[in-house]
């Protein structure tokens, strides 16, 4: 059950999520960045020195942690170090984890979501309105450290930050927190749901009445076998080429044969279950998919010629639908943005570790440069890419990663 590499939702989005359509893309919603957000804006003050480390949730030296009903725990391992470190949280009481089953189980597309591994925010929402809040609150926090009896040291701030990555990954650690362990609620939610579907269906049998059949012969008839699919063609295939028409000089054959090409190819790619029809693609993004195909061939010079724009916008868009689909081609089009200070010097630090000489790195607001080559640029929903210069133009050519740790290892070996 792991959520990595996930979008986090804007603080002001956080109670619409229960209308939006459940998401299961490779960029999914990060409960640990939410959960990290969240404690900020009810007032949660870590130590100071790891605030800043907040920024950025990933592994902390914090590995002895270990999750538990109602408890987050670091056995220190160094002898004659300090006490054990203990940050506890309420758990819910039996008849609170009925109404969570009852609650959970009263949508399908929830069910089938969480058996998935996946969390969808209208499973947190409805918990909420409830009454039932599944994600910890500030004020439910209780921190138990041997080195000085005031909450908010640092051991409790990099215990927190470790529990932040482990909700990115599995947002089933906030069930365990509350006391039910990720697969005693998956149990749970088998034994509740499947028993009901079950019953539902017999009620529909038991009062389903076709006109000219008695109940008895349509409950106990046998479903006809579904006939088997048939075998997709082997190729495309072409269509048939039109050359010129004197009533349409305007028009051009050549642009008119692409296009029924491409119809042809895609109506293939969906018989096959390879794809979908694209279109409802935009401009930009079906152009993109198109270049995509002819990336190395002369016949994207061609394409570019036909719709009046240069061939590296072209291939820029080519190169940015291959690495990051819809995301890289918004990533072309955003503005320069100006993220916290501390996150870019993270990546001019994730660089020089890499062995790139700090004076051939450029921070310029959401964007680093490195010696006019390389170029990492950081999204608003805090994704990093990795742009190279080709030709005197800036190409997304790499597949994107919230750590920039992970971007940085796609360059050249120096």
């Amino acid at each position: 059950m792991t959520n990595v590499n996930a979008a986090v939702p804007a603080d002001n989005e956080f109670d619409e999520l229960d209308d939006e359509p459940l998401l299961t893309n490779a960029l999914d919603i990060a409960w640990g960045a939410v959960w990290r957000d969240r404690l900020f804006d009810q007032g949660w003050k870590p130590d100071g020195h790891s605030v800043a480390s907040m920024g950025r949730i990933g592994p902390t030296d914090a590995n002895d942690a270990a999750v538990s009903a109602g408890r987050l725990l670091r056995v220190w391992t160094e002898a004659g170090s300090h006490d054990d470190l203990e940050i506890r949280f309420p758990t819910f009481s039996s008849d609170q984890w009925v109404r969570v089953v009852d609650l959970l189980t009263d949508s399908a597309a929830t069910v089938a979501a969480l058996l998935a591994g996946q969390l969808p925010a209208a499973a947190v929402n409805a918990l909420r309105s409830a009454g039932l809040e599944l994600i910890p609150t500030a004020d439910e926090l209780t921190e138990a450290c041997g080195c000085r009896p005031e909450p908010g040291c640092t051991h409790a701030s990099n215990l927190m930050r470790r529990a932040f990555y482990e909700a990115n990954r599995d947002p089933f650690v906030f069930f365990t927190l509350r006391g039910r362990p990720g697969e005693d609620l998956l149990e749970d939610l088998r034994n509740h749901y499947l028993p009901d579907v079950a019953t539902r269906a017999d009620e529909n049998r038991t009062s389903a009445q076709l006109v000219g059949m008695a109940r008895s012969d349509l409950v106990g008839r046998q479903a006809a076998p579904l006939p088997a699919l048939p075998s997709p063609w082997p190729d495309p295939g072409q269509a048939d080429r039109w050359s010129s028409a004197a009533d349409l000089p305007d028009l051009d054959p050549s642009i008119l044969n692409e296009l029924a090409e491409d119809a042809i190819t895609r109506a293939w790619s969906m018989n096959r279950g390879d794809a979908g029809s694209s279109l409802d693609l935009g401009r930009d993004a079906d152009l993109a998919r198109r270049a995509f195909e002819l990336l190395g061939s002369t016949r994207i010079v061609e394409l570019s010629r036909g719709i009046d724009e240069s061939s590296q916008f072209v291939i820029g868009l080519a190169t940015a639908w291959q690495a990051a689909g819809h995301r890289g081609l918004a990533l072309l089009e955003e503005p320069r943005w100006s993220p916290e200070a501390f996150v870019m010097n993270e990546a001019r630090d994730a660089l020089i570790a890499s062995g790139r000489r700090e004076s051939s790195i450029e921070i310029d607001q959401n964007v680093v440069t490195v010696a006019g080559r390389y170029q990492f640029r950081l999204s608003r929903d805090e994704v990093w890419y990795r742009l190279d210069k080709r030709a005197g133009h800036w190409l997304l050519m790499h597949e994107p990663s919230r750590e920039i740790d992970v971007v940085v290892a796609s360059l050249p070996h120096r």
